[in-house]
């Protein structure tokens, strides 16, 4: 399955302790949580960076 998005969740005490969950969401319907990630934010600005390189490569 091909990723669409990370979507990030943090409830109130996540986002002072900078920690949350990511789910990855696939094109089949799949959502994959990723419970108790530091800095979720962050994880998620590199992934979508890593993404956009690989999509430059390949065009």
């Amino acid at each position: 399955d091909k990723d669409e998005s990370l979507a990030i969740h943090q409830g109130i005490l996540g986002r002072i302790f900078n920690y949350g969950s990511i789910v990855i969401k696939g094109t089949g319907g799949t959502n994959t949580p990723n419970p108790n990630i530091k800095a979720p934010m962050q994880f998620r600005s590199i992934v979508n960076n890593h993404i956009e390189e690989m999509d430059s490569k390949q065009q």
